[in-house]
């Protein structure tokens, strides 16, 4: 019985080459931090690092082999750091993932190969087609199960309790199915005989359903938590634009007022009184400097309202808005993205010390049957992007980062579309909305 079992050992090349390319998926359906030639040495060192410790490990028994084990899953999650933009957390992850992924193919490969060719004294070359065959079937099927365009979120965030279920998950997959192959002198391995590969496939296949199950369940999580963030910011700048609606209502009574304020600097003889409600009245004629003229009233209100803001930060906020043809977009919308965008131009643009960098431009502009709206402003620091979207400089990424999808979303509903660019210090947002939306 030893010698059958012996002869049911997995070569290391059918794992090491399965846990290679399970990790060159997961690296590959992520943001990566290494690129061109850093990320090819990597995983070129990987695969080496693999093969040897695999081949070296299925000689030998016992504690032993748990160490190879070990040194061989240290190997892949060192890959899926270095390679792949995520967190120790989110990479630990990943590679519960990636491993389980490849030991079901590596260990359905190795039993069709044992079945089909090994016991009928196959070919190396026979044994080489079916490896070829079903990786390339198992690994393209996870793949478009990992890269589905569709799927919202694209990356997920892993707590501290995904991530050490997922682990607990794999380790329990892989203590069940290769329990018998560490120990094979055990009556429980002997007993099995043959039946150990079907075991070993099936506990496999049922580990990757669960972490499959259990990733889903995360990511509907993820995505109920950022639609409710998303719809509470959203709600939150249709309520600023009350406020800026009440405010330019407040502006346009204390209008009325001026007049009688002309009339007494006019009657006042001493020259210092006279000198200070000129002064005073300055002061308030600047708030109607504030106020901008774009077509579109929501707009004006929105521009008006954050120009205020700007002032007391000592920004300068310039509009070269026509926004008449923007009244096809609800007015929630049109504060969402309009209060979005300038609230973190504005976050950004204060920290920036140079006055003449403070300053932030908006342009609404037809082009191409397009409403083009553009929002450009200065910036000091790095910026990092994921998913086509600048990653939240707040420490918490979690409640934060919301605003762009929030314009990008809004523009998706008029079948438009959004464009960032940072280049130089110049970061430029572009909200692009079809003419056509403005027929009915």
């Amino acid at each position: 019985m030893m010698i059958e079992l012996n002869e049911m050992v997995m070569p290391g090349i059918y794992t090491s080459i399965a846990e290679w390319i399970a990790c060159l998926i997961f690296i590959y359906c992520s943001p990566r931090r290494l690129k061109g030639w850093k990320l090819a040495f990597v995983l070129l060192a990987t695969l080496l690092v693999l093969i040897a410790v695999n081949e070296k490990r299925v000689h030998t028994y016992g504690l032993p082999w748990f160490g190879f084990m070990a040194l061989g899953l240290a190997a892949m999650y060192a890959c899926i750091c270095l390679c792949a933009g995520q967190s120790w957390l989110e990479a630990c992850y990943t590679w519960a993932n990636a491993f389980v992924l490849a030991e079901f193919v590596a260990s359905l490969t190795w039993e069709a190969v044992y079945y089909f060719s090994l016991r009928m004294q196959g070919s190396i070359s026979r044994n080489l087609l079916i490896m070829i065959a079903l990786y390339t079937i198992c690994f393209a099927l996870a793949w478009l199960f990992e890269k589905r365009p569709w799927r919202e979120p694209k990356t997920i965030h892993a707590r501290g309790w995904d991530t050490g279920s997922a682990v607990i998950i794999a380790i329990a997959v892989f203590s069940i199915s290769n329990i018998s192959f560490a120990f094979q002198d055990t009556l429980y391995a002997q007993s099995l005989g043959v039946g150990m590969l079907t075991v070993r496939t099936v506990v496999d296949f049922a580990g990757l359903m669960l972490l499959y199950a259990h990733k889903e369940n995360l990511r509907e999580v993820q995505l109920r938590f950022e639609l409710e963030s998303m719809n509470k910011l959203f709600h939150s700048q249709y309520e600023q634009y009350h406020r800026y609606r009440e405010n330019d209502e407040i502006i346009k009574k204390q209008y009325h007022d001026l007049k009688h304020q002309i009339a007494m600097i006019r009657a006042e003889r001493d020259p210092k009184k006279q000198e200070h409600y000129l002064a005073r009245l300055n002061e308030s004629l600047e708030l109607y400097e504030t106020q901008h003229k774009t077509g579109n009233p929501v707009v004006d209100t929105m521009l008006s309202g954050q120009s205020m803001r700007c002032r007391e930060k000592g920004i300068q906020l310039i509009s070269y808005a026509d926004a008449a043809q923007l009244d096809f977009v609800s007015a929630m919308d049109l504060c969402s993205i309009f209060g979005n965008a300038l609230d973190n131009a504005i976050e950004c643009v204060e920290n920036i010390k140079d006055p003449e960098k403070r300053q932030i431009t908006v342009y609404v502009y037809v082009k191409n049957q397009f409403i083009i709206i553009r929002f450009e402003n200065f910036y000091n620091q790095p910026l990092h992007f994921k998913d086509g979207l600048p990653i939240t400089t707040k420490r918490n990424q979690v409640l934060h980062g919301y605003g762009i999808r929030n314009i990008r979303e809004n523009a998706r509903k008029y079948g438009g579309n959004v464009n960032i660019h940072a280049e130089d210090g110049c970061f430029q947002l572009l909200v692009l909305l079809p003419i056509k939306q403005n027929t009915h």
